[in-house]
C-alpha cells in the first residue's frame, strides 16, 4: 500500500512539474513537434507535401500551422495546439515512468521505447486530423483528383467513428500512455513485489 500511495503521488507530482507553464518549455516542445511531425510526414504521406510552421495569434490556443500542398497544387491547411495534441500525452507517459520504482537501467529503456511508441500515437493522431482535412478538401472541390472512397458513406462514417474514440474522447489521451508504461515498464514480478510492500 506504502509502494502504490508513493507512487501515485510522485506521479502527480511529476505531472504537475511537467504541465505547469514553465518559461521555454511550451515553445521548445512545440519547436521539437513541428520539427519531428515534418520528417515523420514527409516519409509516410501519400499524394502531396506536408508542411508544419510556427502560429502565434493572439488568443488562440492552437500553436502550428499545418499546411497541406496536394500533388495536383492544390493547398489547404489545419491548426493544431501542440500541447494538447502531444506534450499532454507525453507528459502522462514521462510521469508514470519517472514514478515506477525499478531500476534506474530500465527506467531508461523504458523512456526511450515508450517514448517512441508514444510519439507514434501523436503523429497516429494528427494522420487522422489530416485525414479529416483531406475528406472536407475532396467534398469542396469534387473536381480536383481524389480518391472516389474520399466520397463513399463507408469512410466518411469510419472516419466519424476513428475521431470520436481517438480525438475527440479526452480519455484516450491518458489510457494510451498508459497502456504504453504498462508495456515497457511493469513486469508481473514487479506487481507481486509491490503488492507485497
Amino acid at each position: 500500500m506504502k509502494t502504490a500511495l508513493r507512487f501515485a503521488l510522485t506521479a502527480g507530482v511529476v505531472f504537475a512539474l511537467l504541465m505547469a507553464p514553465w518559461p521555454g518549455l511550451h515553445a521548445g516542445y512545440a519547436a521539437c513537434f513541428r520539427v519531428a511531425n515534418e520528417v515523420a510526414f514527409s516519409l509516410f504521406w501519400m499524394g502531396g507535401d506536408v508542411h508544419f510552421e510556427p502560429h502565434a495569434v493572439a488568443g488562440e490556443a492552437a500553436d502550428t500551422y499545418v499546411r497541406v500542398v496536394e500533388s495536383g497544387g492544390a493547398a489547404w491547411y489545419t491548426l493544431v495546439e501542440s500541447r494538447g495534441a502531444g506534450w499532454l500525452p507525453t507528459a502522462v507517459f514521462l510521469a508514470l515512468v519517472l514514478a515506477t520504482p525499478i531500476s534506474r537501467r530500465r527506467k531508461w529503456r523504458a523512456l526511450l521505447a515508450g517514448g517512441l511508441l508514444v510519439q507514434l500515437y501523436v503523429v497516429g493522431l494528427l494522420w487522422i486530423n489530416l485525414l479529416e482535412g483531406l475528406t472536407k478538401h475532396a467534398a469542396r472541390c469534387p473536381a480536383r483528383q481524389h480518391g472516389e472512397w474520399l466520397g463513399a458513406s463507408w469512410w466518411h462514417e469510419s472516419l466519424q467513428t476513428v475521431i470520436v474514440v481517438f480525438r475527440l474522447d479526452p480519455t484516450v489521451f491518458v489510457a494510451v500512455p498508459v497502456l504504453v508504461w504498462l508495456l515497457v515498464s511493469v513486469r508481473r514480478s514487479d506487481l507481486e513485489a509491490w503488492a507485497q510492500a
